[in-house]
This record gives C-alpha cells, structure tokens and sequence, in this order.
C-alpha cells in the first residue's frame, strides 16, 4: 500500500472563476516520480491538525520533469474543495499515490490529440508541457470544450505554446457563449464535422479525453465512427 507522505503548498493560482492550480511540494524536498496523466490522492488536516484525513483524487496537471513539485488544478465543488479553498500558501496536505493508467508513453506516440472538457484538462496539460520539455518529436493537436469562453483554463499559456512550435495546434469551442463575453471562436460541442476539420485522417493518432462521462462517451463514439483504432484511444472521466 502507498503512503500518504507530508507535502506543503508552496503556491496557489488563481487560473479562472473557482478553479485554483496548488502546487505542493514534499517536506522532505524528495523527487516526485510520476507519469503524465496520473493522479494522486489529497489528504487535508483533520480538525487535530496533527493527523490526514478526508482525501480526493485529482490529476497532476505538471510535467514529471519538473520533479521538486506537482501541480494540482482544481475546481471548487463540495465541502472537500470549500475546507481547501481556505488553506493557505505553506499548510501542510498529505499526498498519495500517483495511480492511474489515463498515461502518455513516449513510445506509443507520434501524433496525439488531445480532447478536454472544463477542468479536465489537467492531465492533458501535463502531457502537453511534458512533450514541450523534453523536446519530443509528436505532433499534437488539442481540443478543448468549455460552456464560457471565461472558463477557459490556460488559455494564454496554451496560446503561448502553440505560438512556439508548429506541431502544436490547439482549437476551442465554448458550448453556452454568453453575450457579454466576446468570443470569436466556435461554439457547441466537438461533434463529427468538428473533430474531422480539425483532426483529420484519425487512423494513426492516439487520442487522450478527458471530460465528464456523457463527454468522454460521446467523443470516443464518434472517433470509432471515424474509424480511429480502439487500442489508441485513452480517457479518463470525473
């Protein structure tokens, strides 16, 4: 069984409306091995504030070559985020894990694509800065679904990276465009015509989602359709 080992908030960001990335740091300032996509589980203090005890599961939204420190994105919702919203920078938290198999191996991949809905996003941006760092030779596409265009997490870092270099292209829709917000882009979810504009040939890409059930679902639906190769396409839902 893995341990819960004592980590510490070394920053928060506030990224958009009720999302905040922690980044925690082990006390004993160990290297944190992982691999991209993985979560681990965060412990809070109990009320002693001496022992851990409610946990829940989040993605590490960081790249594994940065080792000092994960980044967990998360978004506020039930009494678990309320009770972490009032932490501050320096508290204690416990860590455990990392687990999942929702993982980007350099070997099994040449072109990926990306498909986020909200916040799940986090494992994907790990995988994508963890591409960036280690200078790997894949072409990456990214589709990323949000219900607001102010919703949309990362998106001058995501920008950003995709001004860098070439192979990176990334496309957003927003799915209930408010009037008062601008946005130019597409709007509705990625539905067939919108996956093949933007994908393409899908028979040789490896396909990470990561989104609610229903997202997750309907997207890997419409890749089979496409005719995309089950054994390459990867989700993991919240």
């Amino acid at each position: 069984m893995i341990a819960t080992e004592e980590y510490r908030i070394v920053d928060i960001v506030e990224e958009v409306k009720n999302v905040r990335t922690y980044r925690v740091a082990p006390i004993l300032e160990k290297p944190v091995k992982f691999i991209p996509g993985q979560f681990v589980m965060l412990h809070l203090l109990k009320e002693d504030g001496k022992t851990f005890g409610d946990a829940r599961a989040y993605s590490i939204s960081s790249s594994p070559i940065r080792d000092s420190s994960i980044d967990l994105t998360i978004k506020v919702y039930g009494n678990f985020t309320q009770k972490l919203w009032k932490v501050g920078r320096e508290s204690p938290v416990g860590v455990r894990g990392p687990y999942g198999k929702f993982c980007f191996i350099d070997s099994e991949v040449k072109e990926a694509v990306f498909i986020a809905g909200g916040v799940g996003i986090a494992p994907i941006m790990g995988m994508i800065q963890y591409c960036f760092d280690k200078k790997l030779d894949v072409n990456m596409i990214l589709l990323y679904s949000n219900k607001k265009a102010d919703e949309i997490i990362f998106y001058d870092r995501l920008n950003k990276l995709a001004e860098q270099n070439g192979k990176f292209k990334v496309h957003y829709t927003v799915t209930q465009p408010d009037e008062n917000i601008r946005w130019d882009g597409d709007s509705g979810r990625f539905d067939e015509q919108k996956i093949s504009r933007y994908v393409g040939d899908v028979k040789e890409k490896s396909f990470f989602i990561c989104g609610s059930p229903e997202m997750t679902q309907d997207i890997v639906s419409i890749l089979q359709k496409l005719g995309a190769d089950p054994g390459k396409i990867k989700r993991e839902q919240w």
